[in-house]
């Protein structure tokens, strides 16, 4: 490098540092799309101090720490007269890092709204001096502001991308952790599609052809498997290798890079609640990353180096997720003996895998114990081949079902990194609880558990437990673990509760588990759970959830899944608190079983739009599914009642049957107009009620809530027992991920956390 050109990197640099230490102004862009697809554009006045006579979407300055939604509404009606009951939010993009050439430095936050009012008049102020629609290819050909397609692209995906994000957000039949693993499917389904598409397919250009539109998410994999498979077989016959056929898909690396990188974040955001779903999304981009960062060129990365990257990531992590999960069942399953009372509710896989593994750990350690026994042994056996054989069946049914290779592929029993949770229990503390039992199988009542020290407050412990504080002994100093107490849970009132076990109307008991299920409201997924328990072998007694707090004095511990951990607690189908709150009043112990991939700040919007609540931690759905459980009757007499609402005509819509405006995104249009109130309706369809009158009646339908850590006994993971102060560490870090896997910033830099 010569003398001069190394001083022009350095001036170049240091104008870099300059820049970079300058604040970005958040601006707002808004796109207002029609039902034929085509975009609302605007041309900027003379009157205006920036681009003039240049094209752009709705846009404007964010002041102070104003809701980025609420600016982007309250421009639209500013500009173009639309009001905000005539718009849906559709989607947020990530937000884009603007510097052009007039030292300007923005950070731009783009929206797109459904016009859901096909005749509504287009009225502009001073302003924009036109307007017109067009299609997003044609977006570019315009006389526009800097990166106007660049920001639109963050918004539209193309459809073999989108329907996998639409997939994920109205899917009710798979909990977070199968869907954890169809974001890796999704993105080898992305793979095969540009594999086999012709090259002049461009990655992450929107495409609007109806048959891609059409195709369903499971089949458009299967079709995009068979591609990845002939593609495979043409290699094999002596056609050029994979790397040089990437060339012929990819317009350029960066393109490719941008288009994963988005579909990625539109996954993350599409469950709220799920903190699994982002997080597989986020470990994506940052798998993504550290490969390309191992094979990138120094000068120029060659353009099919994102799709290679991409593939050897998605190998990475779906090893990875099955270890997790493998050891997460291990784990939650080695807290649980033969003859146990667990409760449970809604449907978990995770917990279902752990109360399965658990019963046939328990009815082969009865097995072993009745060796003096012919016939209570020969009738074990049969009773374990019945477990096995119907388990087998179940698990083949479930997967045929869910139709997702990554999960029916099995999870490998015995993974790296399994934990033992018992192996350490001190031999004092095994003694008294072997001579409690009398037996190898532990009575009723007692929950053997390795546990750090979760809980500070020792007014948590309920004194009708008879552990407390006292009871947890720290490790010698002989002892190989000494961050981990040891602890043995053996319930109090204990005579009482074997005494309730073999009255007429308590649950039945035997070698294995047996376990009390929540049916879960309004979809019942807890019938679901119950059955694939019940295939197992497992003795199941099914209730409804009202009857939680008279049935939870029959369990020896309530297990709970998790759909996210977050500063707020462990996010589950909305009713495990009360369960929890029963359970804590019983003296019952309450264990969550979940991966550490579930744990998290919050929902990703959160770290993209900063100042703005979109209320989606509740993740409402539609008022309708609560009335499909009750008699036509009832059903219609409530429906006259019910709050007035306007459907809106937006695709993405699923829910708000019994609100006004859905929005998209959960926070309330009508914060801009005066008169309408606002609901706490959420998730990907949250709504504007109208001002409810005299009589009448707003049914309501939230899916999750947080469980306050306080509440948990202790949580198990696939590292083991993690302490509250773990749980912090991991989400401090988790929210360091996001910013770095979606390249989010905001005014005057990254994101501090």
């Amino acid at each position: 490098m010569s003398c001069s050109s190394s001083a022009k990197g350095a001036v170049a640099g240091a104008e870099a540092s300059a820049a970079a230490v300058r604040p970005r102004r958040p601006v707002v862009t808004a796109f207002v799309r029609r039902e034929d697809g085509k975009l609302l554009v605007v041309k900027r006045s003379e009157k205006v101090s920036s681009y003039r006579h240049q094209w752009g979407g709705v846009s404007g300055g964010v002041e102070g720490s104003e809701s980025l939604l609420h600016r982007a509404l309250t421009e639209i009606v500013e500009e173009t007269g639309l009001t905000p009951q005539q718009l849906q939010l559709v989607a947020f993009g990530r937000p884009l890092p603007v510097d052009d050439p007039g030292r300007r430095r923005f950070l731009v936050h783009p929206f797109l709204f459904q016009l859901t009012d096909e005749a509504a008049a287009v009225i502009l102020n001073w302003e924009n001096e036109a307007y017109d629609w067009v299609t997003p290819s044609a977006l570019a050909q315009l006389h526009h502001v800097p990166l106007l397609p660049e920001t639109l692209r963050r918004l539209l995906l193309p459809p073999y991308m989108q329907m996998h994000v639409q997939y994920i957000k109205t899917d009710r039949q798979h909990g977070a952790s199968e869907l954890s693993a169809y974001v890796l499917q999704a993105l080898r389904a992305a793979i095969a599609h540009e594999e086999r598409s012709a090259p002049s397919s461009k990655c992450g250009t929107p495409s609007t052809t109806a048959a891609a539109a059409a195709t369903s998410p499971l089949a458009a994999e299967a079709q995009a498997e068979a591609a990845v498979a002939a593609a495979a077989a043409e290699g094999s016959n002596g056609s050029s290798n994979g790397q040089q056929q990437q060339h012929a898909v990819y317009p350029s690396f960066e393109a490719c890079m941008e288009a994963y990188q988005n579909f990625c974040f539109h996954m993350a955001v599409a469950r709220p609640s799920m903190a699994a779903v982002a997080n597989s999304a986020t470990n994506v981009m940052l798998q993504l990353q550290q490969e390309v960062a191992a094979r990138a060129d120094p000068f120029e990365p060659a353009e099919g180096v994102a799709r290679v990257a991409l593939t050897d990531a998605l190998n990475k992590l779906t090893q990875q997720l099955q270890q997790q999960q493998a050891s997460v069942i291990t784990n939650g399953a080695a807290v649980l003996k033969g003859g146990m009372t667990v409760l449970t509710t809604s449907l978990s896989s995770t917990v279902a895998k752990v109360l399965i593994q658990a019963h046939q750990q328990a009815l082969a350690a009865a097995a072993t114990a009745a060796d003096g026994d012919a016939a209570a042994a020969a009738a074990l056996a049969e009773h374990m081949q019945r477990s096995g054989e119907l388990g087998t069946a179940s698990a083949a049914a479930a997967a045929a079902a869910a139709d997702q290779a990554v999960i029916s592929a099995g999870i490998a029993q015995g993974a790296a990194g399994s934990i033992d949770l018992l192996q350490q229990v001190p031999a004092a503390a095994a003694a008294a609880a072997a001579a409690a039992a009398g037996s190898s199988v532990v009575k009723a009542g007692q929950l053997s558990i390795a546990m750090e020290d979760w809980i500070d407050d020792p007014e948590f412990w309920p004194s009708s437990s008879g552990i407390g504080r006292d009871a947890l002994a720290a490790p010698s100093s002989s002892s190989s673990s000494r961050s981990r107490w040891e602890l043995d849970l053996v319930r109090g009132r204990q005579q009482q509760q074997q005494q309730q076990h073999s009255s007429s109307s308590s649950v039945s008991k035997g070698p294995g588990l047996s376990v009390i299920v929540c049916e879960s409201r309004p979809l019942c997924e807890g019938v679901s759970m119950a059955r694939r328990l019940a295939a197992a072998g497992l003795n199941v007694t099914l209730i409804t959830d009202a009857q939680a707090g008279v049935f939870v004095e029959q369990a020896d511990v309530v297990l709970l899944g998790a759909d996210a951990v977050t500063p707020d607690g462990v996010v589950n189908k909305v009713g495990s608190r009360l369960l929890a709150l029963a359970a804590k009043a019983a003296g019952v112990p309450v264990v969550a079983v979940t991966e550490c991939l579930k744990v998290s700040p919050g929902p990703v919007s959160a770290a993209a739009l900063p100042n703005t609540s979109l209320q989606e931690g509740e993740e409402e759905k539609e008022a309708s599914e609560v009335l499909q459980g009750w008699s036509h009757e009832a059903a219609a007499a409530v429906t006259k009642l019910m709050v007035v609402k306007e459907d809106s005509s937006s695709s993405s819509s699923s829910s708000g049957s019994a609100v006004v405006g859905s929005n998209g995104a959960g926070e309330s249009a009508g914060g801009v107009a005066a008169g309408s109130s606002s609901s706490s309706s959420s998730g990907g369809d949250a709504s504007v009620l109208a001002a409810a009158g005299p009589g009448s009646i707003d049914v309501r339908n939230v899916y999750f809530e947080a469980v306050p850590l306080q509440y948990v006994t202790g949580l198990v993971t696939d590292k083991g027992f993690v302490s509250r102060f773990v749980v912090a560490q991991m989400i401090k870090q988790r929210a360091r991920d996001y910013q770095q896997a979606f390249g989010l910033e905001v005014v005057g830099g990254p994101a501090a956390v």
